[in-house]
């Protein structure tokens, strides 16, 4: 499961890597708009730890994809996560 911004989720989902949520309508998954608010609060550094947390727990990302930019602050929050690769503007995170 990779945790992705909207903007790279279509990307990553035609690679055949699963997406926990993307920004078009996916007939067989009904709790879509569940999955795009849980994706955000995964990304956002605002995001209780615990919930966070709780969040990995369900989803079990292998990875995040981020913009470069929040890369630094992104690696503070995911103790053990390390920066695997980069694609254009975003970064590719591994989360233990």
């Amino acid at each position: 499961m990779v945790v992705a911004p909207d903007t790279a989720s279509l990307a990553i989902g035609a690679t055949g890597a699963n997406v926990t949520s993307v920004r078009i309508p996916e007939p067989f998954i009904d709790d879509m708009a569940q999955r795009r608010t849980d994706t955000y609060a995964l990304l956002d550094a605002s995001t209780d730890s615990e919930v966070r947390q709780e969040l990995l727990n369900q989803y079990d990302p292998d990875s995040l994809v981020v913009f470069e930019s929040q890369t630094e602050e992104l690696l503070a929050r995911f103790p053990g996560a390390t920066i695997v690769g980069s694609v254009e503007e975003y970064a590719i995170v591994a989360v233990p």
